[in-house]
């Protein structure tokens, strides 16, 4: 039996003249936030590796203090996940 790709709708390939990106335009706006939001939140994992020495030094806390502080931390902004929801 021979593949027969003329069952696709023409929408499906992106060099159907365009459609691709008639598909996308839409959310346009939706990706522009989300790579915004990446790259900061990128960029917060990134800092905490450059201050958490800083702040060891200024607080006199330990490697395991600093550690606990952080997990705590990273929960809570997990759990403010749920939590946003409840304000809708």
């Amino acid at each position: 039996m021979a593949f027969d790709d003329s069952s696709n709708p023409p929408s499906a390939h992106p060099e159907g003249g365009g459609s691709f990106l008639i598909l996308v335009k839409p959310y346009a706006g939706f990706f522009a936030l989300l790579g915004i939001a990446t790259f900061f939140e990128g960029f917060d994992t990134r800092l905490i590796s450059l201050v958490q020495p800083l702040i060891a030094e200024e607080f006199g806390a330990t490697k395991s203090e600093l550690g606990l502080a952080l997990g705590l931390s990273s929960i809570g902004m997990m759990a403010a996940f749920f939590v946003l929801h409840l304000a809708d």
